[in-house]
Order: C-alpha cells, then structure tokens, then sequence
C-alpha cells in the first residue's frame, strides 16, 4: 500500500513540475514575442492615422456644390472686370492711334506744301548768294530806296530762315508721331491679344458654370446637397440679420409697416417662384422659400423699395451678389443673385434708387431677382408687401 501511495506522489509530482515547466515555457515564447506584438501594434497606429490624415485631405479637396458655384462665379466676375477693363484700355490705345495718324496725315500735307515753299525759297536763295546783295543795294536811286531794299533783304531773309526751321520742325514732329504710333500699335495688338485670351478664360468658367448647374439639375444627389446647402446658407443669412438687428436701431420717418401692399415692385419681370412651399416635379422634393424670384434680364435695374440704408453689398454662398437694406423697425430686405452692386455699406438710399443690377450669380435656374422682406428676422411673403400688378 505504502508503495502505491509513493507510486502515485512520483507521478502527481513529475505532472506537476511538467506542467511548470511548460507554463514557464510559454511565459518565455510570450516574453519573446511581446516587443513584436508591440511593434505590430505601432505600425498598425501608424498606418491608421495615415488613413485618417488621408481622408481628412480627401475631405478637404472636397467642394460642395455651392461653394464650387461661388468659386467659379466669383473667378467669373474677376474674368469680366479685367475683361472690361482691357476693352477699355483697348478703346483708348485705338483712339490715340486713330489721332495719332489723323496727325500725321495733317503733318505730311503741311510738310507737302511747305516743301514746294522751301524749294522756292532755295532756288531764290542760292540766285541771291551768287549775284551778291550788292548789286541789289546800289541799283536803288536814293538814300530811302537803298533803306527800303536793306530791310525787305532782311525780311525776305529772316523769313527763308523762319520757312526752313517751321519745316524741319515739323519733320522731326512727324518723325517722334511716327515713332509714337509705332509704339501704340504694338501695345494695340498686346491688348488685342490679352483681350482674346480673356474672352477665352471667360468662356472656360462659364462653361464650367453652365456644367455645373445641369449636373445639379440631372443629378438628385447634387440636387439634395444644393437644397441642404441652401437651407444652411438661409439658416447663416438669419443669423447676419439677427446680428445686424441687434447692432442697429434704426427708426424711419414713414414707417414701412403702414405701407403693406403699395410698395412698387424692385424690378421689372415676372414671380416665377413664390413664397411658402415649393416641389420639384422632377426629383419630388419639398422646400420652404423664403422670399420670391422675379425672372428678369441680365443688367435690369433693381431698385430700392422704401428709403434705408445698406447694411452689406458683398458676395454670399449660395445668394451670389446681394444687397441688405435696413428700413427701420426692424424690416430688412435682402436683393439676391445681382450681376453688379451699386451701393456700399453704409449708404444712404431712396425710394426708387437703383441699388444693384440683376444677374445670376448664386442662382441654379438662370437670370433673375430673388427679394425677400424680414421682419425681426422673419421672412414675410412679399407679394402681400407690393402693389398688385395690372393685367
């Protein structure tokens, strides 16, 4: 019995120093292997927040729909203003060559009749040097004729000298006209040129442009995230007004609230978008407009509808160029999608004033005016506001 008892210690035993010698040679292997567990795990870190950074500039690099049509529109009106200002520039290098040569016809006419004088008064010159000035002076018959014959010599003389230096003038006169016209037919064919190229850079954004918008219109993905953006940029453009309400004060003399429904329309054209709720047909989506569109040509006046005063003339995403009057009382109009604007901050306007142009910068749907009218922030439909039209 005793034997089996010391039978089985032996072999609880050596199980038991095995399966601590196995334990201890694991703890070793995962000793081992641990800086290597660690330098995976580093590497894994690494290439994880390469993809972040990665994503990160990818999103960056990323536009949004409006942002890309103000960019574009904006580079646009960079592109029309230098335009204009070479066809300007170009106006007057064409006019000062137009005089320059109508001078130089003049010159070499002159110097045509001036020629056949000098020839003249050479040839009677040259008679006068050779026969001598005596023979002239004692053909006279008296004191007084010989007085007389002197000074008409001189006369005559001082006058060849007076023809001569008139004439040479005028050929050096022509020769700086010609250099001179030389010199502004260069810069005409450089502005010529730089105009064709300006045209061309012109054309590029509005293509661009006009690719943008019908990818808007065929794509319901960039339709969606034109009308989200839009409801953000509507959502900042309450927010400018709530701050400028809280930064003024302005009380006007008539007020605009007793003037509701005899107020002249800003533009001339037709409500082609109204106030409230729109659907598209196309896509089937619902919106809320807060003001109406006016369908207007490109360069329509926009006009002031009750005296104020600008409180912003600047670009804004997804408006293009507007205008934002305060008429007291807390009643704001805002003049949207204007090709040009013709008051500053600041300004001082009157009733019937012309305060911007209209245009199409901002809008999807082309040339028109959007108007809206706020009250402490809120849009208020703007046709209860004008004076009906008459059929």
């Amino acid at each position: 019995m005793s034997q089996l008892i010391t039978i089985l210690l032996l072999i609880f035993f050596s199980s038991s120093a095995s399966n601590q010698i196995g334990v201890g040679a694991k703890a070793k292997a995962i000793k081992q292997e641990l800086p290597k567990t660690k330098q995976e795990l580093r590497e894994l870190q690494r290439q994880i927040e390469q993809e972040r950074k990665a994503m990160e500039a990818v999103k960056r690099r990323e536009v949004s729909v409006l942002s890309k049509l103000d960019q574009i529109e904006r580079e646009l009106s960079k592109k029309d203003k230098e335009l204009g200002r070479i066809q300007k520039n170009l106006k007057t290098v064409e006019e000062n060559v137009a005089a320059t040569t109508l001078r130089i016809d003049r010159l070499r006419s002159r110097l045509k009749h001036q020629r056949s004088i000098v020839k003249a008064r050479t040839v009677a010159m040259y008679k006068l040097n050779r026969g001598g000035m005596i023979p002239i002076l004692f053909a006279a018959g008296s004191f007084s004729d010989l007085s007389r014959r002197y000074k008409l010599t001189k006369i005559l003389i001082q006058y060849d000298r007076e023809v001569l230096a008139d004439y040479l003038q005028n050929l050096e006169l022509l020769d700086q006209e010609r250099k001179a016209l030389r010199e502004r037919e260069q810069r005409l064919s450089g502005l010529e040129k730089e105009f064709k190229e300006k045209i061309t850079q012109v054309a590029e954004q509005r293509e661009k442009k006009a690719f943008l918008l019908s990818q808007v219109r065929r794509k319901k993905e960039l339709h969606l995230e034109a009308l989200q953006e839009l409801e953000e940029a509507s959502q900042e453009l309450t927010r400018l007004i709530v701050k400028f309400e809280k930064r003024t004060h302005r009380k006007q003399g008539e007020g605009f609230a007793w003037r509701m429904g005899r107020l002249d329309f800003p533009t001339e054209g037709k409500v082609v978008g109204f106030f409230g709720r729109r659907e598209n047909p196309r896509f089937h989506t619902a919106t809320f407009h807060k003001g109406i569109d006016i369908e207007a040509p490109e360069g329509a006046e926009i006009k002031a509808i009750h005296p104020g005063k600008v409180l912003y003339s600047d670009w804004f995403k997804g408006y293009g160029k507007i205008v934002i009057i305060d008429h007291g009382d807390s009643y704001y109009i805002l003049y949207a999608h204007a090709s040009e604007l013709l008051k500053a901050v600041g300004d001082e306007v009157r009733e019937g004033e012309t305060v911007a142009l209209v245009g199409d910068t901002g809008s999807l749907e082309g040339s028109r005016l959007y108007f809206e009218i706020r009250h402490h922030g809120r849009p208020q439909d703007p046709l209860v506001w004008l004076k009906l039209k008459k059929s």
